[in-house]
């Protein structure tokens, strides 16, 4: 008997290790890749021909292969031991996800993005299906107590790392700024890039190794849920303070993350502990109690330590804006170079996020002839933003209130320039050379915040609140990006939200742009990864008002259940709410009756997980960072629901 069982435990330690394997090692990858970029991918992107990447690529990469190395061992396993595979309905909703999301990627217009992932991002069909895979094989393969414990020491393990990871960020130390940590995360052949690394994160803001602090704040709300559970739950001491501490250090990083969806996440799947475990809650009354004064300390020790930063922060939280983190937060200091052409007939040598300035190769008109300006004058520039812009051909209205606008005007038979007032009027300017470029400013005080610089056809307006460059073609002016495409401008269609863009960092601008899209994939999407190539990026204007950039790159909606609809559809998305919705509330029933044993702990911590990572989603998108833990925690809950039906059905009097 006893050989056996130890038989059956190696079984098990065989049976489980990959999938521990990427609970415990994929989340807290972090190297670098240089990664070549198509040309579909440039155009969006930022014009560059080559990405360096360290929070994503690699975690897509070995959360691949070690999925692929879970389903060989998953069919030897079930091979070796003859199991039956007994599928239960709820899969055939999740199934259909599946065929849905690989017919969306086959169909694309943009494949190598719909099976592989974007830049930075990396949630291609190919990782969508790893997710479903470890999902599923988690549901299959568990199947006792021991297997949960197994795959509980690979998750705290990551969490171990990631949380003093995150502890000693927000305390200042951040290990990847360090020279042992560079080294760590460099290739040998790139370690010569160690002292131009910088990850500009604000100081204090926890990122861990997630790359994003609203990351963090999803993962370790779903952390902190199950550490809540197993605390409430445990019998023994020593694991009641080993998951306090964990509970703790959860939090930590929860709070340092400054994500206000994270904090709302974890008040959900609080009242699904609260309502699940309402009987246990009286009998561990003092430890809750001790636990709750920890968590209330650690947060005000935190506010204090920061000055006052975490309670301000998180009042203001949303209007933080991490839609373009790593043009903000993570840059080589070495300045880059990028050589995008336009038209055949120009090349940009000197390109960055927010400005074109310069023009290397011949172009149709000379910089003498493009001007008609009147005598110099000086002026002292005030402050004001750009509110409005408009290009009618060969006129660019630049607005600076409702009614007042100034015009750049261009004659083709002349080839030189106007700036005149809304009345027509001529404008006192103030010019001067450098560099080939010729430098314009106004007198007049509604426009003399504007600045022109004009190289050859090149014009770069530079304002309080943006710079931009447009570029004089035969068609008129056009805006012309980073990338060095040239483009219009457009007004997207909205819905929703009118007066209420900036909300929730913004998302409320996102949504409003990306609802419209979802009529295009009611039955196939995009594919996965793709919301970038579809969204109007070039909404320049309501861009200027309502984000950070007039360029800023949106390449996530910012909504789970948003990025499903338009990237493998509308039905995809109502495919996963019923798989989704069955799970719940099949979990709802079994443990409102608050009959507790081995497995109903772990299915209502696995349940709380799943409700934190639900409810974050609403602002949130999918990210290899986090979603994994979330897939195979939705396996495991699954498992335990099923383990639990079984036993307490045994212990029924027949």
């Amino acid at each position: 008997m006893q050989k056996k069982a130890i038989k059956e435990e190696a079984h098990s330690y065989f049976k489980l290790l990959p999938i521990g394997l990427i609970l415990a090692i994929v989340p807290i990858i972090v190297f670098m890749k240089n990664i070549n970029l198509d040309e579909s991918f440039a155009k969006i992107w930022r014009g560059q021909t080559s990405e360096v990447d360290f929070f994503s690529y690699y975690k897509m990469i070995w959360f691949i292969t070690l999925t692929c190395i879970s389903i060989i061992s998953f069919f030897i396993y079930i091979s070796i031991k003859k199991i039956k595979l007994n599928l239960q309905k709820m899969f055939i909703p999740l199934g259909i996800y599946t065929v849905l999301a690989f017919l969306s990627s086959s169909f694309s217009e943009h494949q190598e993005q719909a099976f592989f992932g974007f830049p930075e991002r990396y949630e291609g069909f190919f990782t969508i299906f790893c997710y479903i895979a470890v999902c599923f094989i988690c549901s299959i393969l568990i199947s006792s107590e021991f297997d949960i414990k197994y795959l509980s020491y690979f998750l705290a393990f990551s969490v171990l790392i990631l949380s003093l990871t995150g502890i000693t960020q927000f305390l200042g130390f951040d290990f990847f700024q360090s020279d042992f940590g560079k080294k760590l995360i460099l290739p040998k052949a790139s370690e010569n890039l160690a002292a131009s690394l910088d990850f500009r994160f604000p100081k204090q803001y926890i990122y861990s190794t997630l790359f994003n602090p609203n990351y963090v704040g999803g993962f370790f709300a779903i952390i902190l849920s199950i550490c809540i559970v197993i605390f409430i739950s445990a019998d023994k001491l020593k694991l009641k303070i080993v998951s306090g501490i964990f509970c703790i250090f959860a939090f930590i990083n929860l709070l340092g993350s400054l994500s206000s969806t994270g904090l709302i996440s974890m008040l959900a799947s609080g009242i699904v502990i609260l309502v699940l475990m309402r009987k246990n809650l009286i009998k561990n009354i003092l430890p809750i109690l001790a636990l709750l004064i920890c968590i209330i300390a650690t947060a005000f020790f935190m506010n204090y330590s920061s000055e006052g930063k975490v309670f301000n922060e998180l009042k203001i939280a949303s209007n933080l804006n991490y839609s373009d983190i790593k043009d903000k937060f993570m840059a080589f200091t070495t300045p880059k170079t990028y050589k995008p052409t336009i038209n055949n007939t120009l090349m940009l040598m000197s390109v960055d996020q927010n400005s074109i300035t310069k023009i290397v190769d011949e172009s149709k008109m000379n910089t003498s002839s493009l001007l008609a300006l009147n005598d110099p004058s000086s002026s002292t520039p005030t402050s004001g933003n750009l509110t409005d812009i408009k290009i009618d051909r060969n006129s660019l209205y630049l607005y600076t209130s409702d009614t007042d606008a100034l015009v750049v005007g261009f004659d083709p038979a002349t080839s030189k320039l106007t700036f005149l007032d809304t009345n027509n009027k001529t404008l006192e300017m103030s010019v001067s050379n450098k560099d080939n470029t010729t430098n314009v400013s106004f007198i007049d005080p509604k426009f003399n915040s504007i600045k022109i610089l004009i190289n050859k056809t090149i014009l770069t307006i530079q304002t309080m609140n943006t710079t931009f460059s447009v570029i004089n073609t035969e068609e008129g002016f056009k805006m012309v990006t980073p990338a060095g495409n040239v483009t219009d401008i457009i007004k997207a269609q909205s819905f929703g939200f009118q007066g209420k863009e900036n909300w929730g960092s913004n998302r409320g601008y996102i949504w409003s742009r990306s609802i419209p899209l979802v009529k295009d994939t009611i039955l196939l999407g995009h594919g996965p990864d793709t919301f970038a190539m579809y969204f109007p990026q070039n909404d320049y204007v309501a861009k200027m008002k309502f984000m950070e950039s007039i360029f800023t790159v949106v390449d996530k909606p910012h909504n789970m259940y948003l990025q499903i609809a338009i990237n493998t559809g509308v039905f995809s998305l109502l495919a996963f709410l019923i798989f989704i919705g069955w799970y719940f509330i099949h979990s709802l029933k079994l443990y409102f009756r608050g009959i507790f044993n081995q497995y109903s702990a772990s299915g209502v911590a696995c349940l709380a997980a799943v409700t934190s990572f639900l409810v974050s989603s609403l602002a949130n998108d999918s990210t290899i960072s986090v979603s994994l833990t979330f897939w195979i925690i939705l396996g495991v809950g699954i498992s335990c629901n099923r383990l639990y039906a079984k036993s307490i059905n045994s212990n029924r009097p027949k």
